[in-house]
């Protein structure tokens, strides 16, 4: 019988539960797509202008998102903010859940299909 491998794609800030099927080390691996921020400079002219009022974009600001990879409620992995991929093998039995969590306090990270990130789940050491 071969060992279990599972791909899935995930948009936006969520979470995504993966029950597992048998007693083994599993690999969990994912790519993200992450948004270039930018931060809005002041307004040029005359008038009261600051931060947010100009229409001048300004430098860009990493994302922010955060993945964390439990089994069942134990954290076994967090990302630093802004990382672009991870990988951690995990003891599981049958019924455990894997959960892979994304999440972001940069509020341009919460918008609709701003990050998107890849999920790959296998059975297995490697």
């Amino acid at each position: 019988m071969a060992n279990y491998v599972s791909n899935i794609t995930v948009t936006g800030l969520q979470e995504f539960d993966f029950i597992v099927p048998t007693t083994d080390t599993y690999n969990v691996a994912g790519t993200l797509q992450l948004p270039t921020n930018l931060v809005p400079t002041a307004a040029s002219g005359s008038g009261g202008g600051g931060i947010g009022t100009g229409s001048v974009p300004g430098l860009p600001i990493p994302s922010q998102v955060v993945v964390v990879v439990k089994v069942n409620s134990t954290t076994k992995y967090t990302s630093n903010a802004g990382d672009r991929g991870f990988f951690i093998g995990v003891q599981a039995t049958a019924g455990d859940t894997i959960k892979v969590t994304l999440s972001s306090s940069l509020a341009q990270d919460e918008q609709l299909n701003a990050t998107q990130c890849t999920i790959s789940i296998s059975e297995g050491a490697y």
